[in-house]
């Protein structure tokens, strides 16, 4: 864990209160973790960049799944399916994803050597976004329960992120940072849906809802939140000789933003221990290191509006995260981890995460 070896920047795709994305931090990485923000700082001068790529995969709802869920929210809730309800709104929010394909580029730079400050931008690629169609009753007869809306993709530049990393504590084997940052509202928030509607059962195509006057995807389906929101945590550092630790804890406070939508806080925890490996390598400077990490993170739920919270919104999920990296001395690594989701415990129903695999290069000057 030393200054001289090339940094590694995170990247932070848009996360909302949902299961369906893509999750990490914000700050400056040693060689070592992948997920877990670090304590370790750029020399006074130095500047470091990269690119990451992330895909998250997801287990993904059926059209019979959508339709059963929305008729047990019916039989839960009558009231709110009842022509004309003044609570119509708070009818269940149920949608599937398949897979979300993210990528950022970043840049740092070293103000002193206890002192850097970066920035982050995203790009966000979620496919398969299927949701079922609101719920009446008319007659006694729960209708809408089997009209599926296929909205496709939605894509495009998400949010843009400063940061800030203060390296406050330092010995032979430790070292501690606070990490401040802010999320501007820099990302797209305009995708359309509604490619195809239809009715699952027959898979007869069905004219747009009446009702439907817009065809704006839901804030939580868009690239970008529209809001402006603070980062703060800690990080810590523990070289062990053999092995290295790092820990981190960070905070996401976030406000209301496009399609007055609260997309709800986040806290992440991470724990990392990394084994640098000599062997087999190419050239005296290069190396090896073999990373095991454990990546939490917990969401509140979304809220729309006057106060409406989205049952189906926010909670836990935890990743298990082995990964491997190159260090080709202090000038270039490239490396990559696959993360597999051990718990999630989401609020209501959600498309859980399966696995997560994510890519990195990054240079520094």
């Amino acid at each position: 864990m030393h200054r001289k070896v090339l940094p590694l920047l995170l990247v932070a795709i848009p996360s909302a209160a949902m299961a369906d994305h893509l999750s990490g931090g914000f700050g400056l990485q040693s060689s070592a973790p992948f997920w877990t923000e670090s304590a370790q700082t750029l020399n006074k001068g130095k500047i470091a960049a990269g690119v990451r790529a992330e895909y998250l995969q997801l287990r993904p709802y059926s059209d019979e799944k959508l339709s059963d869920l929305r008729r047990a929210d019916g039989a839960a809730n009558p009231d709110l399916y009842q022509e004309g309800a003044a609570d119509h709104d708070r009818q269940a929010n149920l949608h599937s994803v398949n897979d979300l394909l993210g990528g950022s580029f970043r840049l740092a730079y070293g103000i002193t050597d206890d002192v850097t400050v970066g920035l982050r931008l995203p790009f966000v690629y979620r496919d398969g976004i299927r949701e079922v169609s609101d719920g009446h009753f008319e007659d006694g007869e729960h209708h809408g329960t089997n009209n599926i809306a296929n909205h496709g993709s939605s894509e495009g530049i998400g949010d843009m992120s400063f940061w800030g990393q203060y390296q406050f504590f330092k010995d032979s084997k430790q070292s501690a940072a606070l990490l401040l940052g802010m999320k501007a509202p820099t990302g797209e928030t305009t995708n359309e849906g509604y490619k195809r509607y239809y009715k699952h059962t027959t898979g007869a195509d069905l004219a747009l809802p009446a009702d439907v006057t817009s065809k704006r995807l839901e804030t939580h389906l868009q690239p970008g939140s529209g809001s402006w929101d603070g980062m703060f945590g800690l990080a810590y550092g523990y070289d062990l000789g053999v092995v290295q630790l790092n820990s981190s804890v960070m905070y996401t406070l976030v406000t209301k933003g496009s399609q007055d939508t609260d997309l709800g806080d986040s806290f992440n925890y991470d724990f990392a221990a990394s084994l640098p490996v000599k062997s087999f390598t190419p050239c005296a400077a290069c190396s090896w290191n073999l990373v095991l990490e454990a990546n939490g993170e917990w969401r509140d739920q979304e809220k729309r509006g006057n106060n409406i919270t989205i049952g189906n919104s926010g909670k836990n999920t935890l990743y298990i995260s082995p990964g491997i990296r190159f260090i080709s001395g202090q000038n270039w690594n490239v490396g990559t981890s696959v993360g597999y989701a051990v718990m999630h415990d989401l609020r209501g129903n959600q498309s859980d995460p399966d696995y997560r695999i994510m890519g990195a290069f990054n240079m520094a000057i």
